[in-house]
């Protein structure tokens, strides 16, 4: 659990400090070692690193309620819990959590590891910068063929 919330902590400081480039840095050697007292490395390699990013969108997950809302098809979107109006009243420790969400779920990505039930949809939506534009009918037709069906 440390591992994790080193990570986690990690990547909170290099969202505030605008040094994205930590996470995309190609050689590191991440290593788990068996006891704080101890300099015995257990495990080390690109395993390690995908497994503490696993691990940590579980996190989330496992609090789903607090995170993300049911949508269409069984998927899950981010829940937000304020209209538009009362946006700029969300609390800045659920701003930054969602930040190291987001976080997480891009490198989930990166890693070519699938972010459970998100839905496919959305996030091309926010990869895209949210451009409404961006989700051709192919696309739409592929995770939500009910809704595309219903445009159409």
């Amino acid at each position: 659990m440390k591992t994790l919330q080193t990570y986690c902590l990690l990547i909170a400081l290099s969202l505030c400090d605008s040094l994205y480039y930590f996470s995309l840095v190609c050689q590191r050697l991440i290593s788990c070692y068996g006891s704080e007292e101890s300099n015995d490395i257990v495990s080390s390699g690109p395993g390690i690193e995908r497994e503490v990013i696993y691990t940590a969108y579980k996190e989330f997950e496992m609090a789903a309620a607090q995170w993300f809302m049911p949508c269409a098809d069984s998927l899950l979107t981010i829940a937000t819990s304020l209209s538009m109006a009362t946006a700029q009243y969300v609390p800045a420790t659920r701003l930054s959590n969602l930040s190291i969400l987001g976080a997480i779920v891009a490198l989930l990505l990166i890693h070519g590891i699938a972010p459970g039930k998100l839905d496919p949809v959305v996030l091309h939506y926010f990869i895209y910068s949210c451009d409404l534009r961006s989700i051709h009918p192919a696309l739409l037709s592929e995770w939500h063929p009910e809704l595309h069906e219903t445009i159409i």
